[in-house]
Formats: C-alpha cells, structure tokens, sequence
C-alpha cells in the first residue's frame, strides 16, 4: 500500500527540517514534534521508501501485540498468547492505509511500557517498598512523557492509570507518603522530558512559531467539525468501515467497568489494564475527532480485554468473549480473501510498491497513485523546483516528497488550512502572494465547483482562463498560477459553504 496524507506530511516536514528548514515556521503543524522526531530518526535510519516505513511500523505494531500477549496471566499456556497476538495482528492488518504509519498507534507502544512499568510499581507501593520508588517512577515518567510529545492525549490513559493504582494501594499503612514520592518522581520524568523537547524547540529556532500555532492557531482546529450533517453521520460511517471490531466495545467497557469498580489485586492485571483501556477509549471518543487511526488503538485494547477475560473467566462470560473474538476474526478472513489474492501477492513481489501496485492494494483509494506519477513527470519536465509549486488538494502532499521539494509556501494542506483556520485567511493568502509560486496542482474529485471553474474557465480573472490548465491526469490538474494571482483564484474556486 502507499503512504496515506498524513504520513506524507510528517515525511514532508521531516525531510524539511533535516535539510535546515524550521519546523513550525517553514511549514505549518497543528500537531506536537514527537511524530516528526521519529521519522527523522527512522528514515534516517532505513531511508525513505514507503517499504521502510511500513517495515517500521510493523516492528512498532507487532511490539505492542507482544506486550498485549504478555499481560495475559502466566497460567495460560503459549497457545493463548499467539491467539491473542493473532487475533490482533488479523485487525490491524484488515485496516485501511490512513490507520496505518499514524501517531496513536505508534503511541500505544511507549504507554504500554510504561504500563508495565506502573504494575511493578503498584506492586511495591502495596508491598511497602520504599526503595527505588521514585527512581522506578522517574523512568515511569519519561517514558509517559515520550508518549505525550507524539500526542498529548496520552495524558488521560496515564492518569487513569494512576488514579487505579492509588486507589489500590490507599489501603496500606504509610501509603499516602509512598504515593507521594511516586507522584514526585512521575511529574519530574514527564517534566524532564518536556524540558528536553522544549530545548530542541528553542536551539532550532521554532519555539516561537510552536508556541503560536499550539496555543493560538489550535483552538480553530479543535473547534472544528469535520463532517457535515447530522451528529450520527461521522460515528455511522466510523462504525461501517470498522465493522464488527468497533462492536466489541459494547462486551469490552461493561468488563472493563466492573473490574476497576471491584480491583484491588496486585499486578499489571485485570485493574491498570481496565483502566488503560477506558482511558484511551474516554479520549478517542469524547476529545478527539472522528477518525479511523484514531479508534484503530482502543479497539486492539478491547481485543485484550476480551482476551483477558476469556483467560480468567470460567463458564458463559470465557465462551462469550472467545466467541466474539473468533468471529470478528473470521468475518475479516473472509471480507480479506479477495483482496489478498495471490495476483496480488504476485505483484507486490515481483514489483514493489510502485503505483500500479498502490493502487491495486490500496483499500480507500483517496489518491490515485499512477495519475499522481503522470503528474510529477510532467512538473519535472518543467523544471519546477523548490517553493514554485503548491498543492491545493490535501490528497497530493505526496508529490512534494516524490519531487523532494520544499512547498511554495508553510500551508503544505492549502486547502484544509485555508477551511480550519477561517480567520487567519489573510495570513494564507499573504503567504501565498509572498510566494514564489508557478504551479498550482489541484485534484478536483469531490469537487464540484472547481471542476466546473477548470472544465470551463472564464475570462475574469485571468487566472481562471482555460489556457492556464498545464497538464490534467485524471482528476489531478495543473494550473499556471502564480503567487500574487492566489487571492483571485481563491475567491473563484473555494467552494461556498467553507
């Protein structure tokens, strides 16, 4: 599969920021650095292919499943942990390319050790341990610090954690002041991790401009609603498309509940695990937009749970859960088998991810990969090189990293910006006109209004005149669109309702 936008774009600002560019200032991201950090590191490492990095996210992703096997108990044997892992892998696998190479999946990794980490040390906190209490919570509280430069919401299933862990050991002799040494040494790892992140903002230059988009420009983004229409419209189509993995909440939450209503025992499990669960779901459901990757985590986390249960229920409540489990496991077996065919195993092998196989693979087809190389052709062939070129469409970020170029202007997602950030409207445009722009690449799938404006065109502006479409492959159009035409364009092509 290719590279969902998303991922495109932390490739993007990787690939920027590692040739001297300043994040924050020379591109726009509306998201904390940790995400970035890791594909500088990672693709420094194994370079910069679409293999690569989904290499690595396998590594990332089949990690989490091992340590999700190993919080079931010592009693069940090895048989029940490769289910498990099994039944794990056969979700995430089945999902679509915009929940893979995504931060909330790559942050599961860091939380869950550090909930490992939080069961040792529940366990010496009730075992009146008092040595190496704060050391122990020092390294618990970097590594949920690491969590949270990839995405702030790690803060919630951590202090879900917690909050568990307290109530367990509230009961022992002398537990307030233990607790209160572990809560010093949490605080301090978090805080010496975010001082360390927060140095490197500095040293580069990019604290400024952090500082304005995160407390500034980010309020428009989370006051933003995405999909239009009733309320139920972005929950149904989640449901859909995640269908029946999402449906196991419904058995997950009511066990999870009861366990931490009833918890008190020692160890990572059933307690801290119940917790971590609903914590992560609280967050992905109540704080964060409707997206796939999103809700991709806490329905593994449903898979553990349920797993959890059959392993230490007997009787009715084991059989329902192996049920469920078995039977989501099948229903994706048999929705996968066309698509996983041996042609297409075949072609992968024998070809690579290049974009006729991208987009025989590909699950939700948001870009068509072999339009997008005709594209690229052609804008090389004209010689575009760096800050001549913006894409309007979220879709094409893509092509700034098949072309390794840097974006005429900070707004990478043009479009989505210009939509999300309604009042800085003048700051994009500006930007814009500043610009160095000749290209302007457009993908008009999806939309009406400038695929008329283009089919058509019109004499006035004469940045809408028909002579200015360069090259069209499919839905993707190139336009001759200089920086300082972009207001006029803009008022002629941005649909109505944004």
């Amino acid at each position: 599969m290719g590279l969902d936008c998303d991922t495109c774009l932390y490739d993007l600002i990787a690939r920027r920021v590692m040739a001297g560019d300043v994040h924050y200032r020379d591109l726009l991201d509306v998201n904390l650095p940790g995400i970035v950090w890791l594909h500088m590191l990672f693709r420094s490492i194994v370079g910069w292919s679409s293999e690569a990095l989904r290499a690595v996210d396998f590594a990332i992703i089949a990690s989490s499943v091992f340590l999700l096997s190993r919080c079931l108990p010592q009693s069940v044997p090895a048989w029940g942990r490769v289910a498990t892992a099994g039944v794990l892998l056969t979700f995430y696998l089945s999902t679509s390319e915009y929940c893979h190479c995504q931060r909330d999946p790559w942050m599961l990794l860091p939380c869950l050790l550090a909930l490992r980490l939080r069961g040792r040390q529940t366990n010496r906190l009730v075992d009146r341990d008092s040595s190496g209490l704060f050391r122990w919570a020092l390294a618990e509280g970097i590594v949920w610090g690491s969590a949270v430069w990839i995405k702030p919401y790690a803060i919630i299933p951590a202090l879900a954690c917690w909050l568990v862990s307290t109530r367990i050991v509230s009961g022992t002799p002398g537990a307030w002041k233990r607790l209160g040494r572990d809560l010093a040494g949490l605080l301090t790892g978090g805080l010496l991790v975010g001082g360390l992140g927060m140095a490197w903002l500095v040293s580069t230059g990019a604290w400024a401009d952090f500082v304005d988009i995160i407390f500034r420009w980010n309020g428009e983004y989370l006051r933003f609603k995405p999909f239009k229409g009733p309320w139920w419209i972005a929950p149904l189509g989640l449901i859909i498309r995640q269908f029946p993995w999402i449906l196991l909440h419904i058995a997950a939450v009511p066990i999870a509940v009861v366990t931490v209503w009833n918890g008190g025992r020692r160890g990572l499990l059933p307690p801290l695990m119940a917790a971590f669960y609903l914590g992560w779901l609280f967050q992905a459901v109540v704080l964060q937009h409707c997206w796939d990757y999103v809700h991709t985590v806490p329905i593994m986390l449903a898979i553990a749970v349920l797993a959890l249960d059959a392993a230490e229920s007997r009787g009715g409540s084991a059989f329902r859960s192996l049920l469920l489990l078995a039977g989501c496991t099948v229903w994706t077996a048999v929705i996968a088998s066309a698509h996983v065919s041996v042609p297409n195993w075949t072609q992968c092998a024998t070809e690579g991810s290049n974009p006729e196989t991208r987009d025989r693979v590909g699950r939700i087809g948001r870009l068509d990969w072999r339009e997008q190389s005709r594209v690229s052709a052609f804008l090389k062939e004209q010689n575009a090189g760096e800050d001549e070129i913006s894409v309007f469409s979220t879709t094409l970020v893509s092509l700034y990293n098949d072309l390794n170029i840097r974006p005429a202007s900070r707004f990478c997602f043009l479009h989505q910006h210009l939509v999300v950030f309604e009042s800085r409207g003048e700051c994009i445009r500006n930007s814009l006109v500043a610009s160095r722009q000749r290209f302007l690449v457009c993908d008009l799938k999806g939309n009406d209004q400038l695929r008329e404006s283009v089919e058509r065109g019109r004499s006035d502006p004469p940045c809408c005149r028909q002579d200015r479409v360069a090259f069209r492959a499919g839905n993707y159009v190139v336009l001759l669109v200089e920086g300082r035409e972009m207001p006029a364009w803009l008022d002629v092509n941005m649909p109505p309702e944004n």
